[in-house]
């Protein structure tokens, strides 16, 4: 890992549109860590890990400091049905420092290194068979997920909505729609879909080019920057990749990327009073010949505010009010700019068997140059309560739903009943 896990705030995280872990190859970064290196491997070999061959660690310390350096060696190989495989080796080193600086605060600065020899034997684009997905717990524009592989075939995608054990067909264009990120897709879900409700599981099946019919590098590097003063912490952070043809043909397969990011979270406590923000800038390059070059800007900020009333402590009563805050500025062809505003408020109640309920009141508003805009509020109730062994997860909510011309009015009714065994 490149670097000392930095003092984060959880409730924190954001999935960039193709924000890219530097070794784990899978499309996603949480804002709400600075740990953004992994020394897994997946992406393009989803669903099977790393085989670490061995690796070498060494490790100083003094009072107030601390010296680590990793170094990881690794191999993979994968069969891909029906003709092919895929297999790699890597060298990965990870060196990280950490120092206590004066007035308390703490420094931590980290880098990761990875050099990687892959090696693709496969004939045509792999298929993939059902691939697990979710879909979100809200709609609007630009919300979605991303397949897991890049260079997918965009006409080969078909996705099913297995709820309730079922296995119902769904049609582009009027259940979804697909948006290019680069080499990845991502998958969009229309709000005003019938097929498709927030949270159900999805399968999608689809093929993609693996890479390069021969020999490629992956050349990888990070490096972390951040200070922690008590309730402040800053982080600095910059990733890159490049891909190099070494033999074989499909250069245009291959890619490149670089990622930077600066983050600030503020943490602070005062008597009944618990308040938490944060805020992140992230620039975002990646190019290559089959997809050309995807870039975007990113503003994200979050507020939390906990109140617990002092007469309240034998009951354990809180008050909540969070919001929201994501800006993303495309800028490049075809340009469009993102906004998504959510704010909560929220009461909970919990007693001291376990049990509790939560009242409340939600709003959010999502908007998108090439989307129209959708709006939601919602009020209602939630709880979890507990007899014996068996459990109860009641939701009640009301739900107002504007999307371009199309306003829709939700009831939400939710009973869950389970028993331990």
């Amino acid at each position: 890992m490149a670097g000392t896990p930095f003092p984060t705030f959880a409730d924190t995280a954001w999935k960039g549109p193709t924000a890219k872990c530097l070794s784990c190859h899978d499309g996603t970064v949480a804002v709400s860590s600075v740990n953004w290196f992994d020394s897994g491997h997946s992406g393009g070999f989803a669903g099977a890990g790393p085989h670490i061959l061995g690796a070498a660690t060494g490790h100083a310390s003094l009072q107030g400091l601390s010296n680590t350096n990793t170094l990881i060696l690794q191999g993979f190989y994968e069969t891909i049905s029906p003709g092919g495989h895929l297999d790699y080796y890597a060298v990965e080193t990870s060196p990280t420092y950490t120092h206590s600086i004066p007035w308390g605060g703490t420094l931590t600065l980290g880098t990761d290194g990875r050099y990687e020899i892959d090696q693709d034997h496969t004939q045509g684009p792999v298929t993939v068979l059902n691939e697990k997905q979710t879909a979100p717990s809200f709609f609007g524009p630009g919300i979605g997920f991303t397949l897991a592989n890049r260079f997918v075939v965009t006409s080969t995608i078909v996705m099913y909505d297995t709820h309730g054990g079922g296995r119902l067909l769904t049609r582009l264009g009027v259940d979804y729609d697909l948006v290019a990120q680069g080499q990845l897709t991502q998958i969009v879900i229309i709000p005003t879909t019938v097929k498709i409700h927030p949270g159900d599981p999805l399968e999608v099946s689809y093929s993609y080019v693996a890479g390069p019919n021969g020999q490629y590098s992956t050349t990888a590097f990070g490096a972390n920057a951040g200070v922690a003063f008590g309730w402040i912490a800053l982080n600095f952070s910059h990733q890159q990749l490049k891909q190099s043809l070494q033999s074989g043909i499909g250069a245009q397969y291959l890619y490149s990327f670089h990622q930077e990011n600066a983050q600030l979270d503020v943490h602070k406590e005062w008597e009944w009073f618990e308040a938490r923000g944060m805020a992140l800038y992230q620039i975002y390059h990646t190019q290559s010949q089959a997809s050309g070059a995807f870039d975007y800007t990113l503003q994200n900020y979050g507020e939390f505010l906990t109140f617990r009333p002092p007469w309240t402590w034998s009951t354990n009563t809180a008050i909540h009010l969070d919001g929201s805050e994501t800006f993303i500025d495309y800028t490049l062809q075809p340009t469009r700019q993102n906004t998504d505003l959510n704010f909560e408020a929220s009461l909970d109640r919990f007693f001291s068997s376990g049990n509790y309920f939560t009242a409340f009141a939600r709003a959010r508003q999502i908007t998108q140059t090439d989307f129209q805009t959708e709006t939601d509020y919602e009020v209602g109730m939630r709880g979890n309560f507990r007899y014996g062994k068996i459990y109860i997860w009641p939701w009640l909510s009301w739900i107002e739903r504007t999307y371009g011309p199309t306003k829709v009015n939700d009831p939400h009714i939710m009973l869950r009943i389970g028993r331990d065994l």
